[in-house]
């Protein structure tokens, strides 16, 4: 394969796993000469012989939009791609760009824009709506013109004509430990992973902790980037932080080791928030492959597979005290434990697992290059 392709963000990190270690690697290991392009970050070095171009992180979302734009366009046509492959909705001018230079471009769509709009506490809740409707038709007109979409979900896909659905789950060989076994003693860990925010019920699990017998040895890890910084003062004063150990953020495989070394529990409590309730979070399946039984937020999507494969618990998210009793009723029961982990891996290993979206993935690439 001697085509060209040239990945771009400006948003995300040049190790998102979605972006680098499962697109990225598998058109690598495919045959495709592939380089990222991706916000600078230190001590980076990428496998599978994939390039990495850091360029200028830009926190303002509008001086990226404005002055970056033109930019981008520049600096991608200096890889001499025969795809661009670009992962933001603000990257859609510079698609448009190359589209009409006669390159052949690609939409990845990882979230709602229209729902994350409606969620964004920092707009005026009587702007939300509008704006809402005026990216959806913006987003829908620039992509026309590109030669593909690909979605993480199928919520996103009925927004798009023929997108391709790329899910977000786990590499198999990322988890060769998850084998469902649980040491009958085990488990008394319980595990988030990921961003620490509001939204993702960070004061939620916290207060949960709370609620729990004294007797009970439990104890919270969160392990990831606390957002924003002082976020981490408010939840130390929560009842219940005196159980919860602040782990911060951990490359990708040290936080996955210490969640699957722990034989304990996957929380997953993002709140209801609009852009929320149809995502297939990474997480839910990463728990999963891990083995480890999952407390999840009772939106339908998720309670219908965890609920089909038997792998956890749903709650309300917004209710500690339900947390709490679906924590102490899975720490108290191995046998439970056990079976749910190992359920959630073969669930993973069946239908959730890159190793399928991988293929849908090469195939797209295959029609287009061809």
């Amino acid at each position: 394969m001697n085509a060209r392709v040239c990945i771009l963000t400006t948003v995300h990190r040049a190790t998102d796993t979605r972006i680098y270690a499962h697109e990225a690697a598998a058109l690598a290991d495919a045959g495709y000469s592939t380089v990222l392009v991706a916000p600078w970050q230190d001590d980076v070095l990428l496998g599978h012989g994939v390039e990495y171009v850091p360029i200028r992180r830009i926190r303002s979302r509008s001086v990226r939009l404005v002055r970056s734009a033109f930019g981008m366009a520049r600096l991608a046509k200096k890889q001499a791609a025969d795809v661009y492959h670009i992962h933001d909705s603000e990257l859609l001018l510079v698609g448009n760009l190359l589209a009409r230079a006669g390159f052949l471009v690609i939409y990845d769509v990882h979230e709602d824009l229209p729902a994350q709009i409606l969620g964004k506490s920092w707009i005026p809740p009587a702007l939300r709506r509008p704006l809402s409707c005026v990216a959806d038709k913006l987003e829908l007109r620039l992509s026309r013109r590109l030669s593909g979409i690909v979605v993480a979900t199928p919520a996103i896909a009925r927004r798009f004509q023929n997108p391709v659905i790329v899910g977000n789950y786990p590499d198999l060989d990322r988890f060769p430990t998850g084998s469902g076994e649980i040491a009958p003693q085990g488990g008394s860990d319980v595990f988030f992973v990921g961003g620490i925010t509001r939204a993702r019920g960070a004061e939620i699990m916290i207060r949960a902790m709370g609620h729990l017998p004294r007797e009970l040895d439990a104890t919270l890890h969160l392990v990831g980037r606390m957002e924003p910084e002082s976020f981490l003062e408010e939840l130390q004063a929560i009842r219940g932080a005196e159980r919860v150990r602040f782990v911060g953020e951990l490359p990708w495989s040290r936080a996955w080791e210490q969640a699957v070394n722990s034989q304990g529990i996957g929380l997953l409590l993002y709140q209801p928030r609009p852009n929320h309730t149809e995502a297939l979070p990474t997480k839910l399946f990463e728990y999963m492959a891990a083995s480890m039984p999952v407390i999840a937020s009772n939106f339908p999507l998720w309670q219908e597979i965890v609920l089909k494969h038997e792998c956890g618990l749903v709650v309300n998210p917004t209710d500690p005290l339900a947390v709490a009793h679906a924590i102490r009723a899975l720490l108290a029961d191995g046998a439970l434990r056990r079976k749910m982990g190992a359920n959630g891996r073969q669930a993973i290993e069946r239908e959730y697992n890159w190793g399928i979206e991988r293929m849908k993935l090469l195939d797209l690439y295959g029609r287009i290059v061809s």
